[in-house]
């Protein structure tokens, strides 16, 4: 607290002087030549106690550092995310092969998060309501089309 005191007791010290020497400079062009070189001066005066202080602010080394609440809320927004993905890809799957005429009876979606935060879909599986072989074949290459996951099961 003594070193803001003693900063603040030369920054009004130096302005005093400032104001002195502006009074005592003559008109015109030195007068401009003056402010500029009193300007100068008022911000050494500012600057340089502070930067000859040993004044050290301490921060933490990791201000972000995971601990276990960050962890828990990262883990539940990533299953919130999943699940929200998995609820819009069913209608979404369902209405691509409805428009084909090829009726559901279950679907499912198996997603999973990769380090980077993306998430991919790694099964999508689909029960069909009529057991044909060639409805089955059409629905699996339509969703491996549609859908680009790295499995597709329809039965």
């Amino acid at each position: 607290m003594n070193q803001i005191n003693q900063w603040a007791f030369v920054l009004c010290l130096a302005v005093v002087v400032c104001s002195i020497f502006d009074m005592m400079s003559p008109s015109g062009r030195m007068q401009q030549i003056m402010h500029l070189v009193l300007g100068a001066f008022l911000i050494c005066a500012m600057i340089v106690p502070i930067a000859g202080s040993n004044f050290k602010m301490k921060f933490p080394e990791k201000i972000c550092e995971e601990n276990d609440l960050g962890k828990d809320l990262k883990q539940e927004v990533t299953n919130q995310t999943k699940k929200l993905a998995e609820e819009n890809l069913v209608p979404f799957v369902r209405e691509i092969l409805e428009r084909e005429n090829i009726q559901t009876e279950k679907v499912e979606i198996f997603m999973d998060t990769e380090e980077t935060g993306s998430i991919s879909i790694n099964k999508v599986s689909v029960i069909l309501k009529k057991k044909d072989i060639e409805e089955i074949n059409k629905a699996e290459r339509i969703l491996r089309e549609k859908m680009k996951a790295r499995e597709v099961l329809v039965s």
